[in-house]
């Protein structure tokens, strides 16, 4: 899988919060972020089908 490099700029009370999460599970600052990224897109979907599908049920 090839992957892509992106930067961004986060408020620092949330680098504190990801440098915690990432010493508590013993993992990198970017496994953190992958696996944080992932489930928030997982659930986003998961929400957007359940509205499509209210949609087409006329609901």
């Amino acid at each position: 899988m090839s992957t892509v490099q992106v930067g961004i700029r986060i408020l620092s009370h949330l680098f504190q919060k990801l440098q915690e999460r990432a010493a508590q599970v013993n993992a990198s600052k970017t496994e953190v972020i992958l696996s944080a990224l992932a489930d928030y897109l997982e659930n986003t979907r998961e929400l957007q089908c359940s509205r499509f599908k209210l949609i087409d049920e006329g609901k």
